[in-house]
């Protein structure tokens, strides 16, 4: 998760996106105070069979990476694992 916020955050500073200095510390404490039992609101929809919106999440993330020049990996592991399933089963 900590990989995921730290490419996300140097993606929106690329982007002219003005966060604070300690964002991903920031992101990460409120991640550790969520209950135990949340899910990620991807995880029902997968469960589901739903539609995911992973390509306007972590593959967003990955195409602004390229624009910039930005490495991007954890958030193209999860758009590699996710994209298969874009579409749901419905």
């Amino acid at each position: 998760m900590k990989n995921l916020a730290e490419e996300a955050v140097e993606i929106a500073k690329a982007e002219n996106i003005i966060l604070p200095d300690n964002q991903v510390e920031i992101t990460m404490k409120q991640l550790d105070s969520l209950p135990e039992a949340m899910k990620a609101s991807t995880l029902p929809a997968l469960e589901k069979g739903e539609k995911l919106e992973a390509s306007a999440l972590n593959g967003a993330i990955s195409i602004l990476g390229n624009k910039h020049k930005i490495n991007t990996p954890a958030h193209k592991a999860v758009y590699a694992a996710l994209s298969p399933h874009e579409n749901g089963l419905n």
